[in-house]
């Protein structure tokens, strides 16, 4: 039998458990790394899921007001590496409805329950970000 002490600290490591559960578990599916870039010019690296739809690589914020996606709305122009290879993007923040139910289908077939366990926790309002091959890049 658990003593009261036992319980409470049991209980009490529950978030943290649940926590270092959910970052191990997003980093066995593949993560890319952006780089946004602030308004002094410095890159900022964000690890992020990444999927392929309609041909090119797209993102998703879990809500409106995110470092990354703000430096993206001043500076559109960002740095994907993914698998080792480092491309040079446009991002577009995409506002229509049909973008964002293609990127949640596209995101829960690629990363399957990993992605319905991050909705639950962290993502309400989803922001789908296009990615174009930026002019001159390449």
């Amino acid at each position: 039998m658990l003593s009261i002490r036992s319980l409470l600290i049991l209980v009490g490591s529950l978030p943290l458990m649940i926590a270092g559960g959910t970052w191990l578990l997003g980093e066995q599916v593949e993560v890319a790394v952006l780089r946004t870039f602030s308004d002094d010019g410095r890159g900022h690296d964000t690890k992020l899921w990444v999927v392929d739809h309609k041909g090119q690589p797209w993102l998703r914020g879990a809500r409106l007001h995110l470092g990354w996606l703000d430096r993206i709305r001043s500076h559109p122009r960002v740095e994907l590496e993914r698998r080792g290879v480092t491309g040079v993007y446009t991002a577009t923040i995409e506002e229509a409805p049909e973008a964002k139910r293609a990127l949640e289908e596209a995101m829960a077939a690629k990363y399957g329950w990993i992605d319905r366990w991050y909705q639950t926790l962290f993502r309400f309002d989803p922001i789908p970000v296009r990615l174009d091959p930026a002019p001159g890049a390449g």
